[in-house]
């Protein structure tokens, strides 16, 4: 007897296949986001305290400050600046457009008026920001909790009323009236000073500019062949108070790390979203990366940004170029480890910014101690880029001392306002009035 043929069809094992396929996809997919998950609690658990230490740190920073000159008076400059620079707002484009071209190194008579007729305009609230920059205290209002997208929007005003400073400077000192000229002077340079204590990167970068246009003023009045001795300390002093006072690279360095910081929690609390910020591509790189957990994002941010606060620091006191050559190498590394490049700017082009700000001011020591005692400073003052005593050299038309702001020393030929594009120094000189 045989047996009765199998009537259920045969199965097709294979038909399986891509179900089993698919089975072992979301095994990987489950274990991957267990992985992930893990790793963003651990991390998330290192990057919070850190995160609140820098915050606190910067956020509860004694507000007090002594100004350049005069006893301090009562009030916080900020709010003061803030209140001063409230018209200077609703300013015309051709009102804003004099006092640019007025301030430009090379401004013709013709612009210098329209500028000055602008300042007539302005007198009230110039007196203002005079009187701002003598308050005891200076506390930036920024909301840190929102990160990239935190109100600036007063740091344009600040750095136009330092145009507006400068300017002014430049009108006394041609009335003749060096006193006032200094004051200023001494206003714009306090100007600048609080912005770049004001927390982020960019509030560090208008301060430079506005300590450059008190330098470019000073410079001027120095060469006045009616400066008295008493003017002429005035002048030196600034200087070396504004040096003294001059927010640091770790500092500004620490700032856009809080930024960035309080930017990535919004994104891993879920206050915000990527396409709430600007400048994003850099995390969403890092976010397609880490499994697009913005917990592990955020502890990646933070060591990065110690990482080049630490070598930035070590670097930073080489002299130029050796420490512009271990920044090359420092950026190529960290262009091919992360895309930081893509959220914070290269720390040797901030470095080279404060070097600048800050020979400039030695220069300016240098000038105003040999106006008013006849004798050059001895010691003199410290070049920033060669770590070595600046350059002073006697011609027959005066005294000129310069700056190794570039890679070599080319006798001091250049312009006081340097083209990174060109090699040259950075250059001050007195030209002795016949």
């Amino acid at each position: 007897m045989t047996d009765a043929p199998d009537a259920s069809p045969r199965r097709k094992w294979w038909l399986w296949l891509p179900l089993a396929f698919f089975g072992v996809i979301l095994a990987f997919f489950i274990l991957g986001s267990l992985v992930v998950s893990g790793r963003a609690s651990s991390r998330w658990k290192e990057f919070l305290p850190r995160a609140a230490e820098l915050k606190r740190r910067i956020v509860e920073r004694d507000p007090r400050r002594e100004p350049l000159e005069g006893p301090a008076t009562p009030g916080d400059a900020w709010q003061s600046y803030v209140d001063a620079t409230g018209k200077l707002r609703r300013m015309t484009q051709d009102e804003q457009r004099a006092i640019e071209e007025a301030t430009y190194s090379r401004a013709t008579p013709e612009m210098e008026a329209k500028g000055f007729a602008v300042l007539d305009t302005y007198a009230k609230e110039i007196e203002a920001l005079r009187l701002a920059a003598r308050q005891g205290s200076y506390r930036a209002q920024i909301d840190w909790a929102d990160g990239f997208n935190a109100k600036l929007d007063w740091l344009s005003t600040f750095r136009q009323a330092s145009r507006y400073l400068a300017l002014s400077a430049r009108r006394r000192r041609l009335q003749g009236d060096l006193d006032g000229a200094i004051d200023d002077v001494s206003a714009v340079l306090q100007l600048g000073i609080d912005c770049g204590h004001s927390g982020a990167l960019i509030c560090w970068m208008v301060g430079g500019f506005s300590i450059r246009l008190g330098a470019f003023q000073a410079r001027d009045i120095l060469e006045e062949a009616a400066l008295t001795e008493a003017q002429a300390e005035r002048v030196e002093k600034l200087a070396a108070g504004a040096e003294a006072g001059m927010a640091s690279l770790a500092e500004a360095l620490d700032g856009e790390r809080l930024v960035l910081d309080e930017t990535c929690k919004a994104l891993a609390e879920g206050r915000a979203k990527l396409s709430d910020f600007g400048a994003d591509n850099g995390l969403r790189l890092l976010a397609w990366r880490q499994g697009f957990s913005f917990r592990i994002v955020a502890a990646e941010v933070d060591d990065a940004c110690l990482r080049l606060s630490t070598e930035s620091a070590r670097v930073a006191g080489r002299p130029w170029p050796e420490a512009a050559a271990a920044y090359a190498g420092l950026q190529e590394t960290w262009d091919s480890t992360s895309v930081m490049h893509l959220l914070m700017p290269a720390p040797q082009i901030i470095d080279r910014s404060s070097r600048a700000v800050t020979a400039r001011l030695r220069l300016l020591q240098a000038f105003a101690h040999e106006r008013r005692t006849g004798l050059p400073m001895d010691p003199m003052p410290t070049d920033p880029f060669t770590l070595r005593p600046l350059h002073r050299l006697v011609t027959p038309g005066g005294v000129l001392w310069w700056s190794e702001w570039t890679d070599d020393d080319d006798g001091g030929k250049g312009k006081f306002d340097e083209d990174p594009d060109t090699d040259g120094d950075l250059p001050v000189e007195w030209v002795q009035k016949k």
